[in-house]
């Protein structure tokens, strides 16, 4: 049986929280890659501004967002700057959102106040049981909907193939995972999903592992840990 992480690699409704039409913004990539790669369920770009993403129209607030879709989005990415996040990640909670990607940076890595902000980050999404991914996370690709939930350079360019085939990679770093998954789709590895946790606030590695080998597209997992803390979720 698939846990609500499965979203990660086969949601069917992603939400784009910082989202911008400027082109090379941190907040339109992900956007442009879901719509490049062929992504097939729903994209919910959100800017307070409203207007247009990628030809998509921007909802103010993912309560607009999850109303328009008519059901709770599954997947929701967050890419505001740190003193923004905690106000989208109890958005995100209110609407109901399965799994939640916080991609800024500035919380636990930072020093000890960016920990308990990341600590409410936790405390918020565990009260509405919602699952959440980082903070300083690049976030996941794959799955047979070709989920492109991140920001990573790597598929910036044309030449970029589609993440396929039955390996999983999953990696406590950013830089290295999808490092690792570049080179592997050079090297035509079959990496079909890859998934980063960043620092691992409240979603861990193994939690991720262990989902993935519930999952019947997969046939191997690959695992870059920097340090193992969650021996019992494997």
């Amino acid at each position: 049986m698939l846990s609500d992480l499965s979203a990660l690699w086969s949601a069917r409704s992603i939400a784009v929280i910082g989202a911008t039409e400027r082109l090379g913004a941190m907040g339109r990539l992900p956007v442009e890659y879901l719509v490049k790669y062929g992504y097939k369920g729903r994209i919910l770009p959100v800017n307070p501004k409203g207007g247009t993403v990628m030809g998509l129209s921007a909802f103010t607030g993912i309560q607009e967002a999850t109303r328009e879709l008519g059901t709770a989005i599954e997947l929701a990415l967050i890419m505001v700057p740190a003193g923004a996040v905690q106000q989208a990640v109890k958005d995100c909670a209110d609407a109901g959102v399965r799994v939640c990607v916080v991609m800024s940076s500035g919380f636990g890595e930072v020093d000890d106040d960016g920990k308990r902000r990341q600590d409410e980050l936790v405390s918020i999404a565990r009260q509405a049981h919602m699952r959440l991914l980082g903070p300083n996370c690049i976030g996941s690709v794959g799955g047979a909907d070709a989920v492109m939930a991140t920001f990573s350079p790597v598929f910036s360019s044309d030449s970029t193939p589609l993440p396929a085939g039955s390996l999983a990679l999953v990696s406590q770093s950013g830089a290295l995972g999808f490092g690792a998954l570049s080179l592997g789709l050079e090297r035509e590895l079959p990496v079909g999903i890859a998934v980063t946790t960043g620092n691992e606030a409240d979603v861990t590695a193994e939690e991720v592992a262990a989902a993935l080998a519930y999952d019947d597209q997969v046939s191997g997992l690959l695992l870059y840990l920097e340090s193992v803390t969650d021996l019992a979720a494997l």
